[in-house]
């Protein structure tokens, strides 16, 4: 069986920087996958010649069937030396898997693959081979499912170098990361993430170098049996249901003649559903046994075009216009429990700290001017800015190709359509001038199509003393990775609802030596008002994996928010089921979880990190 090899990659741009010096190129098609990392030398715009260059020569050779030697000898008398460090201008790493499951590797002066499986760090075992002069290393995998071959630029090995975090982040450290942070359920992209991510942090969130990540998972394919309309002979029923419900993944049903066949095939119910609602498609059913049943010529026309959305913008779907009434959701559910009441809520802070989606600046009499970054596979998304007041603001919309339009102040909260000559890009606007909940200035971008490149917001004050304004883009899942603020700030990056008043806002920390998960989101919220509340263990816990009765390890803030509200829990019963404290309140619970949470000395609580501190139910109980 032939493995669907799931490719993800990512860069991070020197600082300073407006290119990237290393390049990354994947080809796929019925026979192989062929994926080629280069590096350029130093940094910038050479660096980013150099290395397209030579990923651009290598994966052209590569999927036409020549071989190594051809390939790195055409590259190498392509690419000049250095003649003062005397070393190559250009890197390169190429991993070409075959359709029998064999992974070739070739390796030119970058650091060596990583290759995980189940779990483990496994030795490579390479060949060196002399072409031109050059030592290329060598080696061959037989993949099995779910293995994973994770090749860095040379920036990933330098991560942190010249800073005062971790200055022994080698090769081996890198291993011992990957061992313990990769799960089987994790995709290609989410280990990209995560590596990627890291690096970040321990450089600041100013890289020192150019620093890139590409995955490849070597995944089992899932074979779906779609069943839509019923068979021309009334005697065949059985005969398809049969087939639909053998040797099959996944099974889908549409139509409601087709899902009555099945049911009655089958013996079962179909049982119709209202809890997912689309104005434009029928509600969904369900039948014992099978994965998805729908409506028929409706539900297949919308996935069709669905599907060329995919095709036609990149990997987000987004379309349709905004309704000023509906501009986002607001989480009544936790504001409306009184403060009385004896319920505790727990919510997760989020992982949106090193995403990089957020930017805030102080504006004064000055323009201030948000660049954000826009991968090449976005298919389209939203971003929200949220002024202090009393300010107004004056906001103007410039294009990569430099393009600016301004956005009206005067027209309401009416939806204004920039549409511009030299992109294809619409952005849809709503300018909210006192928003029903706080009163603050809310304006609502909608980027229709948008072209990569770097996209540029320019913010004045209308009137006002100047004050601070906030945007967020969505968080990670619903935007493309490759979509970003330039000069992002990972404080105020606790997701909704944690900044509601009621809750108990958990972030998460490693148990094991007491280390901030640095994905988690940051407090404070815009106002002051403190959150995360506490931190809780999140990192590396067992946990039951997708319902079942098997377990393996998981992490993030919602298993710190769960832990937290176990402990609630248990306060909540030494108070009232106990009778210790009858009239004890939610908050009351609260409260005392952040009175009892662990410090550490020489620092100062609460913190936009830690909260109040660590989680302690014992030091929480009132003496």
């Amino acid at each position: 069986m032939r493995y669907f090899i799931d490719f993800a990659s990512g860069s991070l741009i020197k600082y300073g920087e407006e290119l990237c010096g290393d390049n990354v190129e994947f080809y796929v098609d019925n026979d192989m996958s062929v994926a080629v990392l280069s590096d350029g030398l130093s940094s910038g715009v050479k660096a980013n010649i150099l290395s397209t260059l030579t990923s651009t020569i290598a994966l052209t050779m590569i999927k036409n069937g020549l071989s190594i030697e051809e390939t790195v000898e055409t590259i190498i008398q392509t690419l000049p030396v250095d003649a003062q460090k005397n070393i190559a201008y250009s890197t390169f790493t190429i991993v070409k898997i075959t359709d029998h499951n064999k992974a070739y590797i070739a390796e030119f002066d970058g650091p060596e693959t990583f290759f995980l499986r189940r779990g483990q760090i496994e030795k490579i075992h390479y060949t060196y081979k002399d072409i031109c002069g050059k030592s290329v290393r060598e080696a061959s995998i037989d993949l099995k499912e779910n293995d994973v071959l994770v090749f860095v630029s040379d920036g990933v090995l330098y991560a942190s170098a010249g800073q005062l975090l971790n200055l022994n982040w080698k090769w081996e450290d890198i291993a011992k990361h990957l061992k313990i942070n990769v799960r089987e359920s994790m995709s290609a992209l989410d280990i990209k993430n995560n590596l990627l991510g890291v690096c970040d942090q321990m450089y600041l969130f100013e890289p020192g170098d150019d620093t890139t990540v590409c995955v490849l998972k070597a995944v089992k394919p899932k074979k779906v049996k779609l069943f839509t309309g019923p068979p021309s002979h009334k005697e065949d029923d059985a005969k398809v249901v049969h087939e639909l419900m053998t040797n099959a993944d996944i099974r889908i049903v549409s139509g409601g003649t087709t899902s009555q066949i099945v049911a009655r095939e089958l013996g079962v119910e179909v049982k119709s559903s209202t809890e997912i609602y689309d104005k434009e498609v029928p509600p969904i059913a369900y039948i014992h046994g099978i994965n998805l049943v729908t409506e028929g010529v409706l539900t297949l026309s919308k996935t069709i075009d669905r599907l060329k959305s995919y095709i036609e913008e990149g990997n987000v779907y987004f379309g349709g216009e905004v309704d000023k009434n509906d501009l986002y959701f607001e989480p009544t559910i936790l504001t409306d429990i009184n403060e009385d009441a004896n319920v505790s809520v727990s919510v997760a802070a989020g992982n949106e700290g090193i995403a990089q989606h957020h930017f805030t600046a102080e504006l004064s009499e000055e323009q201030e001017t948000v660049e954000l970054k826009i991968g090449e596979q976005e298919g389209g998304f939203y971003t929200e800015f949220w002024g202090n007041p009393p300010d107004d603001y004056r906001i103007s919309v410039q294009s990569p190709a430099g393009e600016i339009l301004d956005i009206s102040t005067s027209i309401g909260s009416v939806t204004q359509k920039l549409s511009f000559i030299f992109t294809a890009t619409q952005v849809l606007v709503n300018y909210v001038k006192m928003e029903r909940s706080t009163g603050k200035q809310l304006i609502y971008f909608r980027f229709l199509h948008p072209a990569s490149g770097i996209w540029k917001i320019h913010v004045q004050k209308e009137k006002g003393p100047g004050n601070r304004f906030h945007m967020w883009l969505p968080v990670q899942g619903l935007i493309s990775q490759d979509t970003y603020f330039l000069q992002s700030n990972p404080y105020s990056t606790v997701t909704a609802p944690g900044d509601s008043v009621r809750s108990i806002t958990a972030t998460a920390y490693q148990y094991r030596d007491a280390s901030l998960f640095f994905q988690a989101g940051r407090g404070f919220t815009p106002d002051g008002q403190v959150t995360p509340d506490l931190a809780a263990p999140g990192v590396e816990l067992t946990v039951p994996l997708n319902g079942q009765q098997n377990f393996g390890k998981a992490t993030g803030s919602s298993l710190a928010a769960a832990i937290t509200c176990g402990a609630a829990a248990l306060l909540l019963e030494w108070a009232i089921v106990r009778g210790n404290l009858p009239y004890a309140s939610g908050s009351a619970v609260k409260f005392a979880l952040q009175k009892g949470a662990v410090r550490e000395e020489r620092m100062n609580y609460p913190n936009p990190e830690w909260g109040f501190g660590r989680l302690s139910v014992i030091d929480s109980i009132p003496e």
